[in-house]
């Protein structure tokens, strides 16, 4: 019995067939899958890979607002709201992405029940970790909250994250966040191979997800 495609899987995410508008394609790392005042023609489906939300402020600065991975959509809220982006979704890695066609399927995707079930899943669930992580902003060590942060943005155990959009996304300085990274390498619980770490020590990295 063959295994179920990548289509099928992604077909279940819906009331109709999607499948004929679907189309798979591969974006290389550091492209832009949405460019800030551009209208948004298609509405995608992250695969693989992690991409990053990217806002630039009037004084030239730029702010990591939040990480994108695999089962994500992007260009939901301006499929919803009818409006352009005012935030850049860059890719961090080569990604996998599923592309739909708004200007054929908008009506039939702003009618589909289970389709918005599943968009209100996941932005509930993003503003839900949101406020978590703010919550925990005021009352945890920076080590706990790069160890829960290093954990959840690890795929297969293995972290990629650029460490000025790390720092940058959890409100530390560059300096410092270089420092706490460094002594999660002296301890063992992370081991670099190029521009890549793998966990090497989960149990650990676990236990310094608690305050002291």
């Amino acid at each position: 019995m063959s295994q179920p495609s990548i289509l099928d899987h992604f077909a279940t995410l819906f009331s109709f067939d999607i499948r004929p508008f679907a189309k798979q394609v591969q974006v290389k790392r550091h492209v832009k899958i949405i460019t800030a005042g551009e209208k948004v023609d298609h509405l995608y489906y992250l695969v693989s890979g992690q991409a990053k939300i990217v806002m630039f402020h009037e004084n030239g600065k730029r702010s990591v607002i939040d990480f994108l991975q695999s089962d994500s959509f992007v260009g939901e809220i301006e499929l919803l709201q009818g409006t352009r982006p005012n935030k850049d979704v860059i890719t961090m890695q080569d990604c996998q992405l599923i592309a739909l066609p708004l200007a054929m399927i908008r009506e039939q995707l702003l009618n589909d029940a289970l389709f918005l079930r599943t968009l209100c899943c996941q932005l509930s669930h993003k503003a839900l970790k949101r406020a978590e992580e703010n919550a925990e902003n005021g009352s945890s060590s920076f080590r706990n909250r790069l160890a829960r942060f290093i954990l959840a943005m690890a795929e297969n155990d293995l972290y990629q994250v650029a460490h000025i959009d790390a720092a940058d996304y959890l409100h530390v300085s560059y300096r410092h966040f270089l420092y706490v990274f460094h002594d999660f390498l002296e301890q063992g619980l992370l081991q670099k191979e190029g521009k890549r770490y793998f966990l090497t020590d989960l149990d650990k990295l676990h236990d310094w997800t608690h305050p002291e």
